[in-house]
């Protein structure tokens, strides 16, 4: 790798160092089956730097061949041989440094150290020094001690390439790297320049991960992804399985957004835990829609009750019910506990699966004025019944939900409260079989979740 750095920072020396910090970075990363970068270094070997009005007394034309008493005492020092489109030595090192350091810190990880040498000697009438530099790129990491050995990749698998026509990455690198400075084309080196980019390798490093073995594509069971997602996910950085696999983990288990941030880093991923809340505010609301068309059919006895879900500090009303066999018929977030509110939720049950038969619930004295309140406006029969005990179904069911909702300490507003308790409310139906699948398919209730996607 030195050879080909050297050739780059001569070429273009920010641009160039640049390189030489980011594919450092890259072969620390792919030790083993994956590693974390912590901390770079630079350095730096150039001729004579010739500083105006600052030359030093080594930086001389004096053959140091000749006996010291027959050397000419006022050689003066310079640039011998150089081609033009190599930089100066003076320009390497002003633009060299910044360009590795600033890689560096771009992509997250201090350049904390290098070193920095000079050499230039006439011997004998040829002048020995380093048009082409010296540049050395390293750095420090650590690695889980269960990635350190690679494992074979199954016959099949897909390759993932970064870069293409509108990032240039090292065309002719190595061509140009294997020929001495000066007997190639100016093209050749050029192209051997790789523009650093280091916010595209710091994607990559969130991208490509020991958690992902192949590369699907945005496929799933031979289907392509559903169009609404993609519209939702079209700047998120991330491959869609990480993101799902994240989703789904908060809808369908008692974890806060730091957990989940916790166990994707135990898993080779950085993400910071305000992407995952943005992820499932996105992608669940897609996922919703699409349960609702692919939801099997409810009873048409229904028990109706409410719970509290502290929203911004403050208490706040879920409203949900279930038929007799414990399968959720629809929920709603309200600010108030009302008759308003029990009629904006009953009305709202009833324009997705139709008038029911009977509803339980207990002495509520907002649900029983909402109820009747319905019955008295459309004169649909539905029978009233009042009773605790009957209703006892969905005072269990609202625990499936507090469970999970516990944990992330109160949402921190109304909107995006109503987005994820709809989130772990689709996850629980998906539990209890609600999605309508293919007659005598059993699935887990992952890939179930998982389906909604394509």
């Amino acid at each position: 790798m030195a050879s080909q750095l050297s050739r780059r920072t001569a070429i273009s020396p920010f641009p160039g160092a640049s390189t030489g910090a980011g594919g450092e970075i890259r072969d620390e990363g792919a030790t083993g089956r994956g590693a974390k970068p912590k901390a770079g270094l630079t350095g730096f070997t150039v001729s004579n730097l010739m500083l105006t009005h600052a030359v030093q007394p080594w930086e001389n034309a004096r053959d140091a061949a000749e006996p010291a008493a027959q050397r000419a005492p006022h050689a003066q020092g310079g640039i011998h041989g150089k081609p033009d489109r190599i930089a100066s030595p003076l320009q390497i090192m002003i633009e060299g440094p910044l360009g590795g350091a600033a890689f560096n810190n771009e992509f997250g990880r201090p350049n904390l150290t290098g070193y920095f040498r000079t050499y230039e000697q006439n011997a004998q009438g040829t002048v020995y020094g380093y048009h082409k530099p010296i540049m050395i790129a390293g750095g420090l990491g650590n690695i889980s001690a269960g990635h350190t050995k690679r494992y074979d990749l199954p016959v099949g698998s897909l390759l993932i390439q970064l870069g293409g026509p509108g990032m240039r990455i090292g065309m002719g690198g190595g061509a140009a790297s294997s020929m001495a400075t000066g007997t190639n084309t100016a093209d050749l080196d050029f192209d051997s320049v790789q523009r650093g980019n280091p916010e595209m390798e710091r994607r990559g490093f969130c991208r490509v991960t020991p958690v992902l073995v192949t590369l699907r594509e945005e496929k799933y069971g031979g289907e392509a992804m559903i169009e609404e997602l993609r519209k939702v996910i079209k700047r998120m950085h991330y491959p869609l399985e990480v993101m799902l696999l994240c989703v789904r983990w908060y809808a369908a288990y008692p974890l806060s957004f730091r957990h989940l941030e916790e166990m994707m880093a135990e898993r080779g991923v950085v993400v910071d835990h305000a992407t995952v809340h943005r992820w499932a505010v996105k992608i669940l609301p897609v996922l919703a829609a699409v349960f609702r068309r692919r939801r099997r059919p409810v009873g048409t006895s229904w028990r109706m009750d409410e719970t509290y879900v502290k929203v911004a500090g403050q208490w706040k009303y879920l409203y949900r019910a279930v038929d007799r066999d414990g399968n959720t018929i629809d929920f709603l977030l309200r600010a108030k506990r009302d008759c308003a509110a029990a009629r904006c939720f009953l009305e709202r049950a009833i324009g997705l699966h139709g008038v029911p038969e009977k509803i339980t619930i207990d002495k509520s004295g907002a649900n029983t004025a909402a109820i009747l309140s319905v019955i008295a406006d459309s004169g649909v029969e539905i029978e009233l019944r009042q009773s605790k005990y009957l209703n006892n179904i969905v005072e269990q069911d609202h625990r499936a939900i507090k469970r999970v909702v516990r944990p992330m300490l109160g949402f921190k507003s109304f909107r995006t409260a109503r987005v994820l308790i709809a989130g772990i409310e689709l996850m629980h139906m998906i539990k209890k079989g609600q999605l309508d699948c293919a007659e005598g398919q059993v699935s887990p209730a992952a890939s179930k979740f998982y389906s909604l996607a394509y």
